[in-house]
C-alpha cells in the first residue's frame, strides 16, 4: 500500500486546507483514500479489491456485490438441490447403507476415505463439487449478511468515515426489489419517472 502523507496548505486568507499525498499514484487528494496495489488507484470509501469481480468495492457498489454474493448462494442452492438427489441414489444404491451413514459420505474426509476404499472412483468427483457448493453457499451467504448489516448499522468503515446506510443508498432506488430487477442501481439509480440520477456518496 501506498504511504499516505498528510499535507497542509495555507493559502491567502489563513484558511488551511488538508490534503492528502500517494506515493504510489504521485497524486494529491482532498479526501482520505486507500491506494489498490491491483488498481493501481486510489479510491474514497474504499472496503476491498474482489477477484470475482475484477474491481474494488467502494461504498458506490457494495450493493452490486451484496446481490453478486446474494446470487452465488442462489446459485449454490440451485445446483445442490440438482446435485444432490443424484448424489445421494447412487450412494445408497452403492453401498446399501442407512441414512446415518449416507449422511457421513456427504461430509468430505468421510467420503474420500469411503470411496478411495470401495473403488467407486467416480463419486469422488460428485461430493468433491458438493463439498465445495456447500462451502461456497455458507461463505457468501454469511458475507452478504454480515456486509449488509455493517452498512445497515453503521460498523463499515471507509477510511475511519463510518455512516449508516439505508437500502436506498445500497442498492439504489428500488432498495431490496434490486434482488429480483437488479439492473437498476448498477451505474446510477432511477427512480419511478424514469428520471436518472447518480448515487451520492
Amino acid at each position: 500500500m501506498g504511504k499516505k502523507l498528510l499535507v497542509y496548505h495555507k493559502v491567502a486568507n489563513n484558511t488551511d486546507y488538508k490534503y492528502w499525498y500517494c506515493e504510489k499514484c504521485n497524486n494529491y487528494t482532498c479526501k482520505p483514500t486507500q491506494h489498490c496495489i491491483f488498481c493501481k488507484k486510489c479510491f474514497h470509501f474504499r472496503d476491498h479489491h474482489c477477484f470475482f469481480l475484477g474491481t474494488c468495492i467502494l461504498r458506490q457498489n457494495i450493493g452490486n456485490f451484496i446481490l453478486f454474493c446474494f446470487y452465488t448462494s442462489l446459485t449454490c442452492i440451485y445446483s445442490l438441490c440438482i446435485l444432490g438427489p443424484y448424489l445421494y441414489e447412487n450412494i445408497n444404491h452403492v453401498m446399501k447403507a442407512d441414512t446415518f451413514n449416507i449422511f457421513l459420505n456427504f461430509c468430505f474426509p468421510i467420503a474420500l476415505v469411503r470411496l478411495l476404499h470401495s473403488r467407486e472412483n467416480t463419486y469422488i468427483l460428485l461430493v468433491t463439487v458438493f463439498d465445495i457448493l456447500v462451502s461456497i453457499l455458507c461463505i457468501c451467504l454469511v458475507y452478504a449478511t454480515w456486509k449488509l448489516h455493517s452498512c445497515m448499522t453503521g460498523k463499515q468503515r471507509y477510511a475511519n468515515i463510518s455512516g449508516k446506510q439505508n437500502l436506498k443508498e445500497i442498492f439504489g432506488s428500488y432498495g431490496l426489489s434490486n434482488i429480483i430487477f437488479p439492473y437498476n442501481g448498477l451505474i446510477g439509480t432511477r427512480d419511478l419517472h424514469g428520471k436518472y440520477e447518480l448515487k451520492q456518496v
